[in-house]
């Protein structure tokens, strides 16, 4: 998921279709949005653009706004939205769709505001909205060339020292207003990248490690990065929020949401950069959900028989309606949705039967193809690592049916994953199992070179492989093909070889109409027609 996974579940239809979808809805998620709306949202009129940017909120299903930019627009999109606003300053406010109970805002008016919310359950959540200063201009184009590692951190440096002081200022403040000990959310744009992002593994996407130190105040002070947590695979392009509006300059991760307290779970973490007809912000919006560990205490069986009467209940309700707009309306509907966050839980918690689960149903989730290739690689690679060796069989063969799997990963990436798959493997059935399917992959690719690698592969698997009849192979833990897949190779390797399109056909002999012996060779350069007949 890297998934990322969309939880929002919106319906517009009958009440029979609300009622349906209410049922399903989890009382135990907060949704937490943190937005710089660009100067009040007003870059695209001072009426319509605040309007695109309450659609967008209203969209998300946020229900808390860590908002930056706030500029006049802060209390039209509370009253639009009909949320509780706190401002503070001209720059940062919050929004919240629960009560504010008190304000505890620490440092600069224009950098920070806090607010105690009173969550559905009566427990209480300290938010803060941040916005953090820059010392010089590294995103615009060309703005990095030429430019060391160190002249790129000092453009950050304020960015480090004012997050610094208003971690440290957080706590004392909280106890001072009678709140001490309970979880702190701190959201915003941070004008600065992470060292989760700028990391070796990474290098190719961001041609240096650089170790942030405003990333690392959050992690010293013990506040987890909930985007990278729920994504610890670096994606630049998937992760940036820095900029939907400026394709040409650098793109990055600029805003976040950090939280500190282990009752919350991450369960969904995405960016919002795409509205029609043109995104009102030069920031994408970070979305991101939690859930409560206790959610756990519902097992991953009675999750899924929960999905199983919902999605029976749901095919009921298309099944009766007759009526076109409602039909589309609940196609677009589907339990899977609703379920998924939950699924989810399930699968950060090791129980790799709801990655199973998430595979079987990524079409009926509403996710763009990017967020669907990246979930799918985030899920394959859980269920080949998995100690349950028919699981790890199952996913293997799922994988290699799955095209839109094979198109994000290409052939290689395939092959990557197989040969990490054998390493683990302990029977040697097995693995030959995994490279004849992979080789198999490998013979149907329309790339002559890939078309000769997979041979190449059977080739080597059918020297390994001798017939039931024959003596056991040498080695016995070295990958071996069964009697069906040895049959299936032979028989794949003499096609491509020999009966494939341009490839000379092998040299048979047979009786000609006048009863004498002839061989294909006798006929080699001429036009021949050969026709198959039988009696019965």
């Amino acid at each position: 998921m890297r998934v990322s996974f969309l939880l929002l579940f919106v319906l517009w239809g009958s009440s029979d279709c609300r009622a349906l979808c209410a049922e399903q809805e989890s009382d135990s998620s907060l949704s937490i949005l943190s937005w710089n709306i660009w100067h009040g949202g007003k870059e695209d009129g001072k009426e319509v653009g605040p309007q695109r940017v309450a659609e967008v909120i209203r969209g998300s299903g946020a229900d808390l706004i860590a908002m930056q930019e706030t500029y006049g627009s802060g209390e039209l999109l509370s009253a639009e939205l009909g949320f509780h606003f706190l401002p503070r300053g001209t720059n940062v406010s919050i929004h919240s769709r629960f009560p504010i109970v008190a304000d505890v805002s620490v440092f600069e008016p224009f950098k920070c505001v806090g607010a105690i919310v009173e969550l559905p359950d009566g427990e209480h959540l300290a938010f803060y909205s941040i916005w953090l200063p820059y010392d010089g201009e590294i995103w615009a184009q060309g703005t990095r060339e030429g430019k060391s590692v160190d002249e790129l951190l000092a453009a950050c440096a304020s960015s480090a020292l004012n997050l610094a002081s208003i971690l440290e200022s957080i706590g004392p403040r909280l106890e001072e207003a009678g709140f001490p000990g309970i979880p702190v959310v701190v959201a915003g744009d941070f004008n600065s990248m992470s060292h989760f992002d700028y990391t070796e593994a990474a290098r190719a996407q961001y041609g240096h490690v650089i170790d942030w130190p405003t990333s690392r105040v959050a992690e010293n002070a013990g506040f987890r990065d909930t985007y990278r947590d729920l994504h610890p695979e670096v994606n630049r392009n998937r992760d940036s929020t820095w900029t939907p509006r400026f394709p040409e300059q650098q793109q990055d991760r600029i805003d976040f949401i950090y939280d500190l307290g282990t009752n919350l779970q991450v369960v969904e973490a995405r960016v919002i950069d795409e509205f029609t007809p043109q995104f009102p912000s030069d920031h994408g919006a970070l979305l991101v959900r939690l859930e409560r560990s206790a959610q756990l205490e519902v097992t991953f069986d009675e999750d899924l028989a929960s999905y199983k009467s919902a999605h029976d209940a749901w095919k009921e309700a298309l099944d009766a309606t007759e009526d076109r707009k409602e039909k589309r309306t609940l196609k677009k509907a589907h339990p899977a949705a609703q379920y998924e966050a939950r699924m989810r839980a399930h699968f950060s918690a090791g129980d790799l039967r709801a990655a199973e689960w998430s595979l079987g149903n990524l079409r009926d989730l509403d996710l763009k193809r990017s967020e669907r290739d990246l979930l799918q690689i985030e899920l394959y690679d859980a269920l080949l690592g998995a100690e349950d060796a028919e699981l790890r069989r199952r996913s293997l063969e799922r994988m290699m049916k799955d095209s839109a799997f094979a198109r994000a990963v290409t052939l290689r990436g395939l092959e990557e994953r197989v040969l990490r798959l054998v390493g683990i493997e302990g029977d040697a059935l097995e693995s030959g199992h995994a490279l004849f399917l992979m080789a198999k992959k490998f013979t149907s690719s329309r790339d002559a070179e890939e078309v000769e690698r997979g041979l190449g592969m059977m080739d080597a698997l059918l020297e390994v492989s001798p017939p039931e009849s024959d003596a056991e192979p040498q080695n016995p833990n070295h990958p071996t093909l069964g009697e069906g897949d040895r049959k299936e190779a032979e028989g794949i390797v003499f096609a491509l070889r020999f009966l494939a399109i341009g490839k000379v056909a092998p040299d048979f002999t047979g009786s000609s109409v006048d009863g004498e012996e002839i061989s294909l060779k006798d006929t080699r350069g001429k036009v021949t027609v050969l026709s198959f007949f039988g009696f019965w």
